[in-house]
């Protein structure tokens, strides 16, 4: 069983109508959803980069099931300012790490731009329908444990949450692996899974990956 097939037995099994994609960037874990997991349910993505976000709607025209919106969840309501990386889906609230750059170069930083921030459980609501068995993706590049503190209030509302993790600190005050599965513990989620992710080319490395936890 590969990755894609793992995942998608995994939400199968946990009746998934409804995925949050948080940190959507171009809408490729939207499409990999579609055509590697097979996926068929709701897809909400959010992206808070608006060249980002035009080819996030692009690659959401055609899907009916598939919506998106321009912002960013966080811990705190309001607007901070974004660090652009060179290749966009790095990007982060948050600096980034000299040797994170000097591994990978297309991390470093070529601008800025000011963005909205909202709390989570202050509109889930507005998203998940009663009934709703939902899954919660965040891919924020260091930022992930600000978008679960502002997801307290709604928490046990996810059956799913997929996070990806660093081995190393990527960027400055991100949490390592392994607070982030203390604080998921707490929570009351339990690892399900785990998906490699970003590696070292010249040492094979492993720098990040993707868990994903179950609500216990």
């Amino acid at each position: 069983m590969n990755e894609s097939q793992r995942r998608s037995a995994i939400m199968q099994d946990r009746q998934i109508s409804l995925v949050l994609d948080v940190g959507a960037n171009e809408g490729q874990y939207g499409k990999s959803l579609r055509n590697d997991v097979r996926y068929r349910g709701r897809i909400i993505s959010f992206e808070p980069l608006s060249d980002a976000f035009k080819l996030l709607q692009q690659a959401a025209a055609c899907d009916p099931l598939w919506e998106c919106h321009n912002f960013a969840f966080g811990e705190n309501e309001g607007s901070a300012i974004i660090n652009i990386s060179a290749n966009s889906h790095s990007s982060s609230l948050l600096p980034v790490s000299s040797r994170a750059v000097e591994i990978e170069p297309s991390i470093g930083y070529v601008g800025t731009q000011k963005i909205s921030i909202h709390r989570l459980d202050s509109l889930l609501d507005q998203f998940a329908k009663p009934g709703d068995h939902n899954y919660l993706k965040i891919d924020t590049q260091g930022y992930e444990l600000n978008v679960l503190k502002g997801a307290l209030g709604v928490i046990n509302r996810f059956d799913l949450i997929q996070l990806e993790t660093s081995f190393f600190e990527v960027y400055h005050g991100e949490k390592l692996i392994g607070d982030v599965i203390k604080f998921l513990d707490y929570l009351g989620f339990g690892v399900v899974s785990i998906e490699p992710g970003w590696e070292n080319p010249r040492n094979g490395e492993l720098l990040q990956a993707d868990f994903i936890f179950g609500r216990k």
